[in-house]
């Protein structure tokens, strides 16, 4: 019988009901006494608890020889004792020590494979962080700057006549190439800090719900509308006789005035020596300048069908026309500093990146091209599924461009898609029998908002986790026709960060209703 403590053969067994492995009795009584426990085990163990072994032709105690008194120490068999006590101790001691090494390699081992494990999760998320960077400063206008360096510089400004689709362009004024390039690192750096996200589970309900139901109502009709949040966050309304309301925060109806006598195609607001001044398009191939009832001169040959102001250099403000051109103007100055040559299709919507560095035109032969404001050179082109293009919108996490577009059959369907501008392809798209309206896309780029012309309200989520789409979450009709969607929620507003997301709907009657995205 071996022992298990010392790998010898036990002169007097016993056997441990706790592991049911076999000991010299003097070791594991001597391993009892210091620890109270079984070796193999660590169970509580006592003396009294081990079982002795005997053996089978064990002699009657009456006719066993009795021992002889021990030794002294002095003589051998002594000395023979004494060694077999430090054996006996050591062998004790190699085997605390082999047990204290087994555990020791087992924790060291899983504590390599978490850090081993840790080390290559943290070096594969530092690579996306700076492949997702680098690819978002190159679509930012990093491009836009290298192209710019092949254009004859100024005290770091470019004259207008840039290239665009390799034609020459009409110089019509200067482009402040360093203006607009430290605008886009501003913004860049701010988005970056911001990071909106919106923490709503996989499985959470996401749903639409109804705050106020008349925030306004200031004509019989409408013909578009915009929200200004650099300014009180006013609501612009206007109308197809060219009448123009501005709604100011508390929902109040602060001004009407009528701007010119046709319909209003586009509204935004501009700053003209610190002060901010609404401006219009109405099927002319002219911006007006709301109140002040000035024309804005310009370039193009058709009329103006979207204004859109620079989101940080608001005396900055980009025209797009059905002539297929778009331009570049300053307020300040009253002139267009740059205009596009025409393209072959009339653009029908254009929008300008978050960074304020890009914008994107949308054309009736269903192509998106997107163009480097501070050169007016065609960065990219996307083909979407349907011809016709009615609204463009970049997203917040700046690498996204939403784009709606519709046939123009006797039944009309729509699609909305999602282009990957690091890719210039399409990522996602959400199908419609019914055209949609208008759409708008939260802070976090997680949640898409549908109308379409039967006035249905849809949701559309965007789940991070497994990078994939949810379409129509949630439906509903809200009754009434819609002309068009308007996000209040910003990523920096104290909403946003409280987790609500706000929009209105302003309906083809020009009422404003506001709505929030509930879970």
């Amino acid at each position: 019988m071996i022992c298990s403590l010392s790998g010898e053969v036990a002169k007097e067994p016993v056997v441990s009901p706790r592991s049911g492995a076999i000991f010299e009795k003097s070791l594991i009584e001597r391993y009892i006494v210091a620890s109270g426990t079984d070796p193999l085990t660590d169970e509580p163990l006592s003396v009294e608890d081990l079982v002795q072994i005997n053996d089978g032709n064990a002699i009657d105690s009456s006719n066993q020889i009795v021992p002889p008194k021990p030794p002294t120490f002095n003589s051998i068999p002594s000395l023979l004792s004494t060694f077999q006590n430090e054996w006996d101790a050591l062998a004790l001691e190699v085997f605390s020590l082999r047990k204290q090494l087994h555990k020791s390699r087992e924790e060291l081992s899983a504590a390599l494979y978490h850090q081993d494990a840790a080390v290559r999760v943290a070096s594969r998320l530092v690579k996306e962080r700076d492949e997702a960077r680098q690819a978002l400063q190159a679509l930012s206008i990093s491009i836009g700057t290298s192209g710019a360096d092949d254009v004859e510089m100024e005290n770091d400004e470019v004259e207008g006549g840039a290239k665009s689709n390799g034609e020459e362009q009409k110089p019509t004024g200067i482009i402040p190439v360093e203006e607009i390039n430290s605008a886009r690192d501003q913004l860049f750096q701010l988005h970056k800090s911001q990071k909106p996200t919106l923490t709503i589970p996989v499985d959470q309900e996401v749903s639409v719900e109804l705050l106020s139901a008349n925030v306004a109502h200031p004509f019989k009709k409408s013909s578009c509308s915009n929200i200004v949040k650099n300014v009180d966050e006013w609501i612009l309304v206007g109308s197809p006789t060219g009448v123009m309301a501005k709604i100011d925060k508390e929902n109040k109806v602060e001004k009407i005035f009528k701007s010119s006598g046709q319909e209003i195609t586009s509204i935004c607001y501009v700053k003209v020596e610190e002060e901010y001044v609404p401006i219009i398009s109405d099927h002319s191939k002219e911006a007006k300048l709301g109140e002040m009832k000035e024309s804005f001169p310009s370039h193009h040959q058709d009329e103006i069908i979207k204004l859109i102001t620079h989101p940080s250099l608001h005396h900055l403000f980009v025209s797009f026309s059905k002539d297929g051109s778009w331009s570049l103007n300053d307020v300040s100055q009253l002139k267009s500093l740059f205009v596009s040559t025409p393209l072959s299709s009339a653009i029908t919507a254009g929008d300008i990146h978050v960074d304020g560095a890009l914008v994107a035109t949308g054309t009736t032969n269903g192509q998106v091209n997107i163009y480097d404001l501070t050169t007016g050179n065609s960065i990219s082109t996307v083909q979407t599924k349907f011809n016709h293009i009615n609204q463009l919108k970049f997203a917040g996490n700046g690498y996204w461009l939403l784009v709606l577009s519709h046939t123009t059959e006797e039944s009309p369907k729509s699609a909305l898609e999602v282009v990957d501008l690091r890719k210039g392809v399409v990522v996602h798209t959400i199908d419609s029998e019914t055209p949609f309206v208008d759409f708008i896309i939260d802070p976090s780029s997680s949640i898409v908002v549908t109308v379409d012309g039967q006035h249905n309200l849809q949701l559309h989520r965007y789940l991070k986790k497994g990078k994939k789409w949810s379409n129509s979450e949630f439906t509903t009709d809200l009754k009434t026709p819609i002309s068009s969607l308007q996000l209040l929620t910003e990523a920096q507003s104290k909403d946003f960060e409280e987790g609500v997301v706000k929009f209105i709907t302003v309906a083809e009657n020009s009422k404003v209703s506001e709505y929030k995205i509930k879970y």
